[in-house]
């Protein structure tokens, strides 16, 4: 079986363009012939399937994340999981792009929300486990070449299984404001501590977003304010 590889997309900030950036690369690869599985893991504030984009696909959707965390069915995590994730086709897909949204889109999402008892899975090792378990379903299952996960904004629990164990690759996404930065740069210190004694293979990536290419003297000033948190973009 081969291994997929997992890409975490993640930010200090909300708005910063993550989720943008996360469909940007599924598309690109989806077009380059690669299989791709998107996991949603915002799951306080989800948009994935409010965009425009996804009104077709939306309607497929009968749940997600949060519902395998209320009642994990360890037995059957398989059964549970297939019957969760939607297919978004598009004509300039090379395959359809598999999505395992963070819910039912909708008033009942704060419902299914409610009956995750975060606190009781992260209290002890239980949610980092589950999380393991549905990664490795993912890969025995679907077969992705990548698993692209729109992480929490923030410092989460769900968001630090998302970027600490589960990512091979860490897209950190930033504007260039003062306040973004200094964020990112702390996720980014954490990211590499936690590479230094559990994953030496752990790649982090940094992208700015909202730069705006017509005002040469706004970039200017942003990319200033960049080199003073010593940020390197890829």
């Amino acid at each position: 079986m081969k291994r997929t590889h997992v890409t975490t997309f993640y930010s200090y900030k909300g708005g910063v363009g993550r989720t943008t950036a996360l469909l940007n690369a599924a598309f690109a690869l989806s077009r380059a012939g690669k299989s791709v599985f998107i996991m949603e893991l915002d799951l306080e504030a989800p948009s994935l399937m409010a965009l425009p984009l996804f009104a077709e696909t939306r309607a497929k959707v009968k749940g997600g994340v949060v519902d395998i965390l209320a009642t994990p069915q360890y037995q059957d995590l398989q059964k549970q999981l297939t019957a969760l994730v939607v297919d978004h086709h598009d004509e300039t897909l090379a395959a359809p792009i598999r999505i395992l949204a963070a819910g039912l889109p909708g008033p009942e999402y704060a419902t299914s929300f409610g009956k995750a008892d975060f606190a009781k899975l992260f209290a002890t090792s239980e949610g980092a486990d589950l999380f393991e378990l549905l990664r490795r379903e993912i890969e025995s299952t679907y077969s992705p070449d990548f698993l692209l996960i729109d992480s929490r904004t923030g410092l989460t629990d769900v968001g630090a299984v998302a970027v600490f164990q589960l990512a091979d690759t860490v897209v950190l996404v930033t504007t260039l404001s003062e306040q973004s930065l200094a964020g990112s740069q702390m996720a980014q210190l954490q990211i590499f501590e936690a590479a230094e004694t559990r994953r030496a293979d752990l790649k982090v990536l940094r992208i700015a977003s909202h730069v705006p290419a017509d005002q040469p003297d706004l970039v200017k000033t942003a990319l200033a304010t960049a080199e003073k948190f010593g940020a390197g973009f890829g």
